[in-house]
């Protein structure tokens, strides 16, 4: 069998996600054929993984903390000539490759590309409608938020296939829509032991982690959280930024040990990724999310937090000192409150494993594990 996977290169996340789904379909049968198709961070993810075709898409643009339509319709004026080397790139791969199916996360053209040549496919994307739906009963939904979602769905209707969707809570199938358990790398159960991880990272006490990608946002919120904090007592561990430390702030350009801090920290710090947020959840640390504001994937993300209280959501439409100050201050003191609501949850872990079973046809609901809500 060959599965061609086309991975959307905005942040990491959706790359780290399909690498963790293609590892257990190879565990399931080592000899599936596996080829992927990305480009910009996501190309620079898989090159040296598996065999890779470099294609275009959308860039972001990345010059102040919020997201904005109108500036990603400008960067991307070339948009039409963009799309259309893709799906000749996209074209000529499916001739050469010859997949079976198709696995898309999220680029709209290997859509088109796939329904051009009637090859199976199906959609990987952490996009909940039905969140959206309870979201908006109680919240109020700008005219841009509005746009994305109707290109959300829109590209959901394009599929023929089914719609796998991470999530973090509630695990069921609606339609062709499967609803599955957090997918991450590891499990906490399979690293040391945290006296162990202590130790070896020689640390004397729990820090809190600061986790905001390496965009122009990101490095402007990790400035304002560096020097604030020298007010609290508290270790701050950075990830993602630049190599630098003062009394109480070490931060990483990067560090292979991520999951390892991420086990014996106190709490994180985080942006509404949903990866992240699918780890940290399954490993139970209290989290202050600060999603992208008027990005509503990450808005919903972050929403699902909230409504649990199992972490603190703020808003930023600039970066404040006082504000970020203020926001810490109430995060610290409320860490013990947020572990015991996570402690109480019972999450599952298995997302990995079931999106590779509905890949492969080898369930038809994922080992039965899709029913009720968490």
């Amino acid at each position: 069998m060959k599965l061609l996977f086309v991975v959307t290169g905005v942040g990491l996340g959706h790359s780290v996600r399909d690498h963790t789904i293609i590892q257990q379909i190879l565990e399931i049968d080592k000899d599936i054929k596996i080829h992927v198709a990305a480009f910009d961070t996501a190309y620079q993810y898989f090159k040296d993984k598996y065999p890779t075709t470099k294609i275009f898409g959308l860039k972001l643009p990345e010059e102040e903390f919020n997201f904005s339509l109108f500036k990603t319709f400008l960067k991307n004026w070339n948009f039409v000539y963009i799309w259309v080397r893709s799906f000749l790139r996209l074209r000529k791969l499916v001739k050469q490759f010859k997949p079976d199916k198709i696995v898309i996360d999220f680029e709209p053209v290997a859509v088109w590309v796939a329904r051009w040549y009637n090859i199976k496919h199906l959609t990987l994307f952490n996009y909940n409608p039905f969140v959206f739906n309870r979201y908006r009963q109680k919240n109020e939904v700008g005219k841009e938020q509005l746009i994305e979602t109707k290109y959300f769905q829109k590209t959901y209707n394009w599929v023929k296939g089914r719609k796998i969707v991470p999530t973090f809570f509630s695990y069921k199938r609606l339609d062709s829509y499967f609803l599955i358990p957090p997918i991450v790398r590891t499990y906490p159960n399979q690293l040391a032991k945290n006296i162990n991880i202590m130790n070896r990272l020689k640390l004397k006490q729990s820090p809190i982690l600061v986790m905001l990608g390496g965009s122009k946002l990101g490095l402007e919120l990790v400035e304002g959280i560096s020097n604030v904090a020298k007010d609290f007592k508290e270790q701050f561990i950075i990830f993602g930024t630049k190599d630098f430390e003062t009394e109480n702030v070490t931060s990483f350009k990067f560090n292979p040990d991520f999951l390892e801090y991420l086990k014996i920290c106190k709490g994180i710090i985080t942006l509404g990724g949903h990866n992240t947020l699918s780890e940290l959840l399954v490993f139970k640390k209290p989290a202050l999310i600060y999603p992208i504001p008027n990005y509503i994937e990450q808005i919903l993300n972050a929403y699902s937090f909230k409504i649990r209280k199992i972490a603190i959501v703020k808003q930023l439409d600039a970066v404040d000192q006082k504000e970020i100050k203020k926001h810490l201050k109430q995060f610290i003191g409320k860490l013990d409150f947020l572990q015991k609501n996570l402690d109480l949850l019972k999450v599952r872990r298995n997302g990995a494993k079931i999106a590779a079973e509905l890949i492969l046809k080898k369930t038809k609901i994922g080992a039965n594990q899709l029913d009720g809500d968490s």
